[in-house]
């Protein structure tokens, strides 16, 4: 149970892909900056993901795939034990691992607590991975560099996202190193490439 759960943590907090990198809007408006983000529906992320609690601190490598509201990710190492595969439409999320099927409604903090003992915002991953508040919830705190518009820092639901640093992939400026926290659940993302588009 505690393997799955790492796993679905180790999910949570990424976001990257592979990518050829190119040039950014020429803006430094916030505005600006997030609608481009926005509009990017289809990418890939690949980097690794550590996750820590008060009681245990793990790591693995991930790709994830998201088109839409579906995402597709694989995760190795240590915190998928092998391979292990998720998926999900944006409200469910389905875990194949050592030949065994879980279903878990992300939508849920209470079930997702239940299925994978950790206490992380599955549902909302793919828009912070990119650099961008969640639309369903309030902002609570959020600071942009006046310059790029990046997004710096930003609190929501709870959660205290930090975006470390940037980088050009397709004309997209995109999150490379990112750190979470709420209570003691703690998740550092390191993506080192990102593919814009629909996955190959």
């Amino acid at each position: 149970m505690r393997a799955c759960a790492s796993v679905l943590l180790a999910v949570s907090i990424l976001t990257g892909c592979a990518g050829t990198p190119g040039r950014a809007p020429a803006t430094g408006d916030w505005d600006d900056h997030r609608q481009h983000l926005e509009a990017l529906g289809d990418w890939t992320a690949v980097g690794k993901v550590a996750v820590r609690d008060s009681e245990q601190s793990e790591s693995a490598t991930m790709q994830w795939q998201q088109s839409g509201a579906t995402a597709l990710i694989n995760l190795s190492g240590p915190l998928g034990s092998g391979a292990t595969r998720l998926h999900s439409d944006g409200s469910t999320l389905t875990i194949e691992r050592g030949g065994e099927t879980r279903q878990v409604d992300i939508s849920s903090a209470e079930a997702v607590r239940a299925n994978t003992g950790w206490d992380l915002p599955l549902q909302v991953l793919p828009f912070w991975l990119r650099g961008v508040p969640f639309p369903g919830s309030a902002i609570e705190e959020m600071q942009h560099d006046a310059d790029s518009g990046r997004l710096l820092t930003l609190r929501q639901d709870g959660w205290d996202i930090h975006y470390e640093t940037y980088a050009v992939f397709d004309g997209f400026t995109l999150p490379t190193r990112l750190r979470m926290q709420r209570g003691d659940s703690r998740a550092t993302v390191l993506v080192r490439r990102w593919l814009t588009g629909p996955a190959p």
